[in-house]
């Protein structure tokens, strides 16, 4: 068995400002981690076979999340470890970003990738 998601960022993607997106349900970082990517990765790893891997891609501007799926997972008794780091922007400040034909700055940001075993 294998799955692979990425779920919301909590503070990058913001798609609507409906009442059923994970910023909206989860306004602060301790409820999101609590209520959503506990179980999100809980419940994916308990429809897992033994052996399995799961992939989980979560990034963002502003938040640690190296280290909060490093606890989460080690709260669960997950192994996790992160494979992969993609940058966007380039150095360690602001980098230039289109959002639709306008371009304006935004903070650079960070894509991460875990492998979460049993």
């Amino acid at each position: 068995d294998f799955a692979f998601t990425s779920p919301p960022y909590f503070d990058t993607e913001i798609y609507t400002d409906e009442d059923t997106q994970a910023y909206n349900r989860y306004p602060s970082l301790e409820e999101f981690n609590n209520k959503f990517l506990t179980i999100l990765i809980k419940k994916t790893m308990g429809s897992l076979k033994k052996n399995s891997c799961f992939l989980l891609n979560i990034g963002g501007s502003q938040v640690r999340f190296d280290k909060i799926v490093i606890e989460i997972c080690d709260k669960l008794n997950l192994k996790v470890k992160e494979v992969f780091d993609y940058k966007i922007g380039k150095g360690d400040h602001l980098t230039q970003k289109f959002k639709g034909d306008k371009l304006e700055n935004t903070v650079k940001a960070n894509d991460l990738f875990f492998e979460i075993r049993k």
